[in-house]
């Protein structure tokens, strides 16, 4: 505990500090409260005598929330090294294919997929992708959207392409 906190330490001993987010008791050893005796009174965070800011006790988990530091797969809190993705905060252990019972962490040079707010791997993704117009196969990368007989058809560049040059038409065997 910080030195200016020590010669507090008798009376908040006795004193069980909860977090103002979730009600939660909060170890005081961990999230010391500003405040001082002044005539054997101990004023706390709700009224800190002129020169020390207030500051708000909280859990591990609150404080980690209010900062976004929350792994959105385990929610718990991300300290060190972490991954970025869709407005989310995961663990690197925890950024994983959404498919159950596939498991495959994606690395830092991995290549990942997202659709309708999950993660996928190639396999997976491969199962929900929009397939190609003309050869039927998954659409990974880049496609073009074409409006005809009144339908929207997702195509692969090089499928459109063939289909407009050479009037031929790929199939996926």
């Amino acid at each position: 505990m910080c030195g200016e906190y020590s010669e507090l330490q008798p009376y908040l001993d006795d004193i069980l500090i909860a977090c103002k987010d979730c009600s939660q008791i909060v170890a005081d050893k961990f999230f010391p409260v500003p405040g001082k005796i002044i005539g054997g009174k101990f004023l706390s965070i709700a009224n800190p005598p002129k020169g020390h800011t207030q500051q708000i006790p909280l859990c591990e988990i609150d404080y980690f929330r209010r900062l976004d530091l929350l792994c959105h797969t385990c929610g718990g809190a991300v300290r060190g090294s972490y991954i970025t993705a869709m407005d989310n905060k995961y663990h690197i252990e925890h950024f994983t294919c959404t498919t159950p019972g596939c498991g495959k962490v994606f690395g830092a040079t991995d290549s990942y997929y997202e659709h309708e707010g999950g993660v996928y791997c190639k396999p997976h993704y491969g199962q929900r992708a929009q397939l190609c117009h003309g050869c039927g196969t998954a659409i990974f990368k880049d496609f073009a959207e074409i409006y005809r007989n009144g339908e929207n058809q997702f195509w692969h560049p090089e499928c459109c392409e063939y289909l407009s040059l050479l009037g031929v038409r790929l199939y996926s065997q």
